[in-house]
């Protein structure tokens, strides 16, 4: 049974609970209907599978990985964007196996990321492709474990599916951290189920709707909230590459044209790439008439995004209505808040000295930041005091705290990081909650994110957050693009000193403009936040250190810093 209830759909015996029961719910009742299309190029679909030819697909290639692997045993997917990644991962929880989706892994790395993570899950099969093999071979022939190719695991064979538990470990899906210490959190089949009925139900999803999407599969936004709720609604999920979208951002929003689609994830900076990189010309043929949700999260939202994409794609038929901010974390296998369906974003612009001293004071010049939402169904949010004693009432910022049944009951094989992250109580709570480690408040039922507590700068008493020093550097500095710039502290004798790394594009600059713009820099942030600046940093931008889905990695870009590692400019 669904442990959700929808009224497009009829409660049955039947209903599916799990991804695996939903796959074989829809090959059953809708076996003709497309299930997933690949645009390999960004553009022509190359491939697509109804629900009943995937349903023959992932028994065959479980066949397979049942000769390698069986139950709770952890396999690897290192592979690209595709129906392999899908079939793969498909298949290994049909035999009742625990996936580990990874980032491909990349040459040149002084530390490889998939060397690591096969040691912390003692993985018994990698999964990769012919050409990457080829190219890492080295890499994967070190690998303690059985290593496969998609290419090399046809089959014909088809094997009946495990029966999983709802406390069964679906998946690990490890945060995009640390290459050194990578977490990997226990994904339930609970889990997986109680959020995507969430962003379901959020996005009122049926299986009329189509998804489009360009998001990593390895990543909690792009498997989540792209293939396992298309699965989950029995809709049809259009797929694209990231590399096809970076490379040509109108590709992603032709193919919401072209399959008339009507949801699509995506962080705050790929709606900033479509105002920059699409023409005029190219927008001629787009008609955006069909999306109704525009999922906007992963990073810092900003008003000044919001604003922009809508004015700019009005003309094309997209909705005020259809950017629908939200706020998720791996952690809590994806979505935890979201503005309501059919309303716009709303924002607050806040007093910067009353909210460094954790008070929400609204001012017309001030900080603006963006509303995530409201909780979805079945999930409670708390603001508790930075010290974790005591519950802090509407319009003053602490730490995040959300409880739910899409919350994880932690990480794999990290008793010490699960204890500082999951189960924290407080008195005036009931049972356990989440400490996000993002800081932020609640205001008229709204959630709304200011920063996070570890990378919180203090100076002489006063909370600033590093988002709001990048936010100034890249909208008050014409020339520093969106994500370009990381701010944080380090300590100078008996103090802590701001410091600002700036990412930019070497042929455009000299000695003397980088000092003007030093100047220009360190003029607006002191006018806009009053602080001082202890060093501004110029970098190549492509060095500035970032996960593999585009998030600022502030730790990493600091402990460079400090080590001396930057290479400047």
């Amino acid at each position: 049974m669904f442990p959700w209830k929808f009224g497009w759909l009829k409660m049955t015996e039947d209903s599916p609970l799990s991804i695996l029961d939903a796959l074989q719910f829809y090959a059953r009742n809708t076996p003709n209907s497309v299930a997933i299309s690949f645009l390999q190029d960004g553009t022509e679909e190359v491939t697509k599978q109804t629900y009943s030819q995937l349903l023959i697909s992932v028994s065959q290639i479980a066949s397979r990985i049942a000769d390698h692997a069986g139950y709770r045993d952890r396999v690897l997917l290192a592979l690209p964007a595709g129906f392999g990644f899908v079939h793969a991962v498909l298949g290994c929880l049909w035999v009742g196996a625990i996936p580990v989706p990874v980032n491909i892994p990349r040459p040149n790395r002084s530390v490889d990321r998939l060397l690591r993570l096969q040691q912390t899950t003692k993985a018994c099969l990698a999964i990769t492709t012919e050409h990457i093999r080829h190219y890492r071979s080295s890499l994967f022939g070190s690998l303690r474990c059985s290593v496969l190719t998609i290419e090399e695991m046809e089959s014909n064979r088809l094997i009946s599916p495990r029966k999983p538990a709802p406390d069964d470990i679906a998946y690990l899906q490890y945060t995009s951290g640390s290459t050194k210490d990578p977490k990997g959190v226990m994904i339930s089949y609970r889990n997986l189920s109680s959020n995507c009925a969430s962003i379901a139900s959020a996005s009122q999803c049926t299986s009329d709707d189509v998804v489009v999407s360009w998001l990593p599969l390895f990543h909690d936004m792009g498997l989540v909230g792209g293939l396992f709720v298309s699965l989950f609604t029995g809709c049809h999920f259009v797929l694209m590459s990231p590399e096809s979208f970076v490379m040509k951002p109108v590709r992603w929003l032709n193919a919401i044209s072209k399959y008339n689609g009507t949801i699509s994830p995506a962080p705050n900076f790929a709606y900033d790439l479509c105002c920059s990189k699409i023409n005029e010309e190219q927008m001629s043929g787009l008609s955006l008439k069909s999306w109704k949700v525009a999922w906007n999260g992963a990073e810092m939202v900003r008003p000044s995004t919001i604003e922009r994409f809508t004015n700019r794609f009005s003309t094309v038929g997209f909705k005020p209505t259809t950017m629908r901010p939200c706020y998720g974390l791996a952690e809590a296998t994806l979505l935890v808040s979201c503005t309501p369906l059919n309303e716009k974003p709303i924002s607050l612009s806040l007093h910067r000295k009353s909210l460094e001293r954790g008070i929400v004071q609204e001012d017309t010049s001030g900080f603006e930041v963006v509303s995530c939402g409201q909780p979805v169904e079945g999930t409670t949010l708390a603001i508790v005091d930075q010290n974790r004693t005591r519950l802090l009432e509407d319009g003053f910022v602490g730490d995040v705290w959300i409880s739910s049944n899409g919350v994880s009951a932690g990480y794999w094989d990290n008793t010490q990081a699960t204890e500082e992250t999951f189960q924290k109580e407080l008195g005036s709570l009931n049972g356990s909650f989440l400490n996000t480690g993002d800081v932020g408040f609640l205001l008229d039922g709204n959630l709304y994110i200011t920063g996070r507590s570890k990378d919180l700068i203090i100076i002489d008493g006063r909370n600033i957050s590093p988002e709001d020093l990048e936010i100034i550097v890249e909208e008050s500095v014409p020339s520093i693009k969106i994500g370009s710039a990381v701010a944080f502290s380090v300590a100078c004798g008996q103090r802590e000193q701001i410091v600002v790394i700036v990412g930019i594009d070497e042929r455009s600059h000299d000695s003397n403009s980088l000092q003007l713009l030093a100047n220009e820099i360190r003029a607006a942030i002191t006018y806009q936040a009053d602080v001082p600046i202890h060093e501004i940093r110029f970098v190549r931008r492509c060095s500035l250190p970032k996960t593999s889905s585009g998030k600022k990695q502030r730790k990493i870009c600091r402990d460079l810093y400090i080590m001396g590692s930057l290479e400047s400019m």
